[in-house]
């Protein structure tokens, strides 16, 4: 929102006036003015303003919570509350509106370690908020909001936003396999890679292909070709091998005449020696087209 001077005359001075919303933000901020003139010479002027936000309550060392970690490793994140006046503040609840985060808050003592160490860091007399996530056994991508109830009369209730991101302990690269076959043409061909998310090493002891509209699912070791299920013949996914490994490359091929044209979708799904993912599932998508020329 902006006013200002419409006619300055020459030699004169104008003004602008910018007004900016600043809900919901703290800290330093800028922002850019675009100014549009009949002068020939500049016509266009561009302006940079910045300014400083200052909440009531101060929320650090940022105004949100992530809380990220691989699958079955803890996650956690600290928060500290603050009056930018400087006088006391209490906290009388703080909680998370998703399922398995707990929340805990305790005041800064004088005898605290970290109390005061940086800028950034909790002082004495601040609040300290821990979060964490109860159980990361399953990965996950979620969102919301930690709540914390305050004495402040003008900040009562602080939302701050909730990032919730498990990654899985086994990963495929690329998440899915996508493929085009021309009936009769040359075999479609691509491959993915098995990667554990902390560096450790694992085997590949079995795979299956099991096609989702319906079908048989086929088993095998991964020492010779895993062959497709009934509704896909000419569909193979080869390679892993018995030797521990951070890392395994699956390829997949497919040839085949006795299939209808359209896309047919089926899964892969890969067993390991490991105990918290003893199987990953990789979606295929296979499109079938007419004849080759």
């Amino acid at each position: 929102m902006t006013d200002f001077d419409s006619v300055i005359p020459p030699g004169g001075q104008g003004q602008i006036v910018a007004g900016i919303k600043t809900k919901g933000i703290q800290g330093r901020r800028s922002k850019n003015i675009a100014v549009q003139t009949n002068d020939p010479e500049q016509p266009n002027i561009r302006l940079r303003v910045s300014f400083e936000v200052v909440p009531p309550v101060i929320v650090g060392p940022q105004n949100v919570v992530t809380l990220t970690a691989i699958q079955g490793a803890p996650a956690q994140a600290t928060l500290w509350l603050r009056r930018s006046d400087g006088t006391p503040l209490e906290v009388l609840s703080a909680q998370a509106d998703r399922e398995g985060v707990e929340v805990t808050f305790e005041k800064v003592s004088a005898d605290d370690q970290d109390a005061g160490k940086d800028a950034r860091s909790a002082r004495a007399g601040d609040w300290r908020i821990e979060v964490a996530l109860s159980d990361t056994t399953a990965a996950r991508n979620d969102a919301g909001k930690v709540t914390i109830e305050t004495n402040h009369p003008d900040r009562k209730l602080i939302r701050v936003p909730l990032r919730i991101r498990v990654r899985p302990l086994l990963q495929a690269t690329p998440s899915r396999v996508s493929m085009r076959y021309a009936i009769g043409g040359e075999p479609a061909q691509s491959s993915f890679v098995l990667r554990h998310g902390k560096g450790r090493k694992f085997i590949v002891q079995d795979i299956e292909i099991a096609e989702l509209a319906g079908g048989g699912t086929v088993a095998g070791k991964t020492s010779s070709p895993v062959t497709g299920s009934p509704g896909l013949p000419g569909l193979e996914v080869h390679g892993g091998g018995d030797q521990p490994a951070v890392s395994h490359r699956l390829e997949v091929s497919f040839r085949g005449t006795e299939i209808q044209e359209g896309v047919h979708r089926a899964k892969i799904v890969v067993k390991t020696n490991l105990k918290k993912a003893p199987r990953i599932e990789i979606p295929l998508i296979l499109r079938i087209d007419g004849r080759a020329d």
